[in-house]
């Protein structure tokens, strides 16, 4: 039989939390958009999380990626029935109507 057709990479949507606000971020008014690009391995954690394109705020960067890494989680595309590796870029908006 044919192998199962390719499959795409999938959010686990339940893991697409906020990361917590950087306190100091907060008090000086910090806002932006981080947007990172994530290497997926094929349990679906992240591996390596580097900026893309920064929000402006070096703080508001780091803590993206540390809480990607930490918390997000995909579903991995599968090839010839095989779990693979991938790649994807996300974007982390900072609104301080989000902080807590």
């Amino acid at each position: 039989p044919a192998p199962p057709p390719p499959t795409q990479l999938q959010p686990i949507q339940r893991t697409r939390t906020l990361p917590p606000y950087p306190t100091i971020s907060q008090r000086l008014g910090e806002e932006g958009t981080t947007t990172v690009d994530v290497n997926i391995n094929t349990e679906g954690s992240v591996t390596e999380c580097t900026v893309f394109k920064s929000s402006g705020s070096t703080r508001l960067d780091e803590a993206a990626c540390e809480h990607v890494k930490a918390r997000w989680r995909w579903q991995p595309p599968t090839r010839e029935g095989q779990k693979v590796e991938a790649k994807t870029r996300v974007n982390i908006v900072w609104s301080l109507k989000d902080a807590r």
